[in-house]
């Protein structure tokens, strides 16, 4: 149980808990409280009697009472995780930042040891992700990506917990919500041709995007390509093989689209109907070798580690599989227990450590010449571990690292979505309705609140 002694001091209570629940120790003592010795403020912790304090780190009670935690926890138990007390959802971002402050690699390993308690593994991670992305760090309030939302899917997959409508391919679902996308998408793009803003990169995600029928395909990509140059990155998760044929993909292909997502998340096709995805090897297989056929220039593969029931041999079969198909592009996810999902954790209860497995995946995928270029953690993933997107040199997708990072703004477009304006100090974020038929019978309400936001934000920060 945790307690927090002064309870006028402003804890990020959550963060605290997820330390605790990292080790499975709710029914330890935890108190926590700010004390002052020889006139400086410190951090107190007491677990099961087991006392520390330390003095604030970088002046944040919240990061120096979950080290202390993390330590104590560590000693009592014998437990230790990868990213140690990191539970922020960024990991990369404070590296890069001390990198652009002109700290070097060997200062920042320092200071991650000493915050954090990180291990060597993923300090190196780190590393070498920020070598792979310094090209794309040079801020430009001129450029940006374009992000467009489709939140429908055939069916809901159990780990999921995005707020998707379950629909069939090319349905009056998906009719209405293309009508409503296209009047916001239109908005968008206009209010960034105001603003003098090149698109630099486009990205179609979901849901499902592939749950659209060719012709709704055609219609959503013909006008994307009314606003954007020709020849940038533009991906589209086609994440399920069900949802896809020949026609479909020629369609992708011939409206511009450079790089899909074929997600096969495992190659156990136990596994995959256990977790309510209907889905074979054969389909996959045969799917990926007609988008190779077609000419796209970059497949990426997801991956899930963690999935219930699932070995290392798992892991190993999943990853081979799909390094037998060349893609450029492979993406290692660690499954995370959501309360939106189905998923209960009893049920991700993996009989592998996920944070040290990544280790190893990584040396694999480094073997055959793939590269780590972004990466981000998720609250309450299994062993704290991350997900990391590999690439083969020059194929990284510029619009990830855009995603997780702080040098680009993404412009949006769809229900749930979310417009990230960056500018020289920060970023401010602008909201869309996640609710399917608000967003559908609302449109043009909304779109004028959003626009009425985003000149909100240049008036009062980007243009300061």
């Amino acid at each position: 149980m945790l307690k927090i002694l002064n309870e006028e001091t402003s804890f990020n209570t959550p963060q605290l808990v997820e330390i605790i629940n990292l080790f499975d120790a709710g029914e330890y003592d935890i108190t926590v409280e700010v004390v002052t010795v020889d006139g400086a403020k410190k951090i107190r912790t007491c677990v099961n009697n087991k006392e520390k304090t330390l003095p604030l780190l970088e002046d944040i009670l919240t990061k120096t009472a979950k080290l202390l935690i993390y330590l104590t926890l560590s000693e009592l138990t014998g437990k230790t995780f990868p990213w140690g007390a990191m539970t922020g959802v960024r990991p990369l971002k404070k590296y890069v930042q001390l990198s652009e402050e002109g700290y070097s690699d060997g200062e920042i390993y320092n200071f991650f040891k000493e915050n954090y308690a990180a291990s060597d593994e993923k300090i190196s991670l780190l590393g070498k992700i920020n070598k792979v992305q310094k090209p794309y760090h040079n801020w430009d309030s001129r450029s940006a990506s374009l992000y467009v939302h489709i939140p429908l899917c055939p069916m809901k997959c159990k780990y999921c917990s995005f707020p998707s409508r379950v629909t069939g391919i090319g349905s009056d679902d998906c009719e209405v919500y293309i009508h409503a996308l296209l009047k916001e998408l239109s908005s968008v793009a206009g209010y960034m041709k105001d603003k003098g803003i090149k698109t630099e990169n486009v990205y179609i995600g979901g849901g499902t995007p592939s749950i659209l029928s060719s012709r709704q395909m055609k219609t959503l990509l013909d006008r994307i390509n009314m606003y954007i140059p020709s020849g940038i990155e533009f991906t589209v998760e086609a994440g399920r093989a069900d949802t896809l044929d020949e026609e479909k993909l020629k369609v992708m292909y011939d409206g511009g689209v450079s790089r899909i997502s074929l997600n096969p998340q495992t190659t156990n096709e136990d596994t995959l109907r256990g977790i309510s995805r209907n889905i074979t090897n054969d389909e996959f297989f045969r799917l990926y070798e007609t988008a190779d056929r077609i000419g796209f220039c970059d497949i990426n593969c997801d991956l899930i580690l963690g999935l219930e029931g699932e070995t290392e041999k798992d892991y190993e079969k999943s990853i081979n599989d799909v390094l037998s198909l060349g893609p450029t592009n492979i993406t290692l996810h660690t499954l995370c227990v959501k309360r939106a999902a189905d998923l209960t954790k009893a049920e991700a209860n993996s009989p592998v450590d996920i944070g040290v497995y990544q280790n190893i995946a990584r040396k694999v995928l480094e073997d055959k010449g793939y590269e780590p270029y972004y990466m981000y953690k998720q609250k309450n993933a299994l062993n704290g571990a991350e997900n990391v997107g590999y690439s083969l040199p020059g194929h990284e997708c510029a619009y990830n690292i855009a995603m997780m990072g702080y040098h680009r703004s993404i412009f949006s477009a769809g229900a749930s979505s979310s417009t990230k304006i960056i500018f020289d100090g920060g970023y401010k974020n602008v909201f869309v309705p996640k609710e399917f038929s608000l967003y559908v019978n609302n449109i043009d309400e909304i779109i004028l609140k959003k626009i009425g936001k985003l000149d909100e934000v240049y008036d009062n920060f980007v243009n300061q």
